[in-house]
């Protein structure tokens, strides 16, 4: 697996600098504008991105037939695509964290579950669209990724309503909290599981 993700670093090399000061500046203005719901999409919109690349490059090279012409596991390429989310995932995670302790005085229980919803949550939207450009190709997949894009950015605009994120507040006061955030969390890595399942299944019907 570690020979697949340095692939990948190497083949997304300028976009990942790119990408990284793009997280780097947008963090500062969220923090700025005070949007820290802003922080985990940034790492879901440029994971998308980044896993994007990777794919497509594999299938214009067709690296996939080279790699399954030897005895390399599908499981391993598919779970090795979600480093970039991963990594992403757990920056953003990590400064939202400390923002909501530090910045918003809330309990530590509370700061790490938001923290944990947001990398399940940015590692989920890029697991999901795998399965589709797997199996439809790299054009056609292009238009889920379009349909993710749209979903991340709309789901960004409406948690910047302040009156939303109140109302999203009081469901959380009115319940339990933390039987809230375990349930997101788990349906999430359930999410996560069954998409990358789909995705090894695809990739085994496949004839290289």
């Amino acid at each position: 697996m570690s020979g697949l993700i340095l692939k990948d670093i190497v083949v997304t090399n300028k976009s990942l600098i790119w990408n990284l000061i793009f997280i780097i500046i947008f963090n500062i203005y969220a923090i700025y504008q005070d949007y820290l719901i802003l922080i985990p999409f940034i790492s879901i919109f440029l994971s998308i991105i980044l896993s994007q690349i990777s794919i497509g490059y594999d299938m214009k090279s067709e690296f996939e037939k080279m790699l399954f012409s030897m005895p390399a596991k599908r499981s391993t390429y598919v779970i090795a695509k979600l480093f970039f989310p991963l990594i992403f995932g757990i920056i953003s995670s990590i400064i939202l964290f400390c923002l909501l302790m530090i910045r918003n005085n809330m309990p530590i229980a509370k700061s790490l579950l938001i923290s944990i919803i947001a990398l399940v949550i940015s590692i989920l939207l890029p697991a999901i669209q795998q399965p589709f450009i797997y199996k439809f190709g790299e054009h056609r997949g292009r238009l889920i990724m379009f349909i993710t894009y749209f979903l991340v950015f709309f789901s960004a605009n409406i948690f910047k309503d302040a009156e939303i994120v109140s109302k999203f507040a009081l469901i959380y006061n009115r319940h339990s909290f933390g039987l809230i955030s375990l349930g997101i969390i788990a349906v999430g890595i359930l999410c996560i599981m069954i998409s990358i399942l789909i995705s090894i299944k695809i990739l085994d019907k496949k004839e290289y």
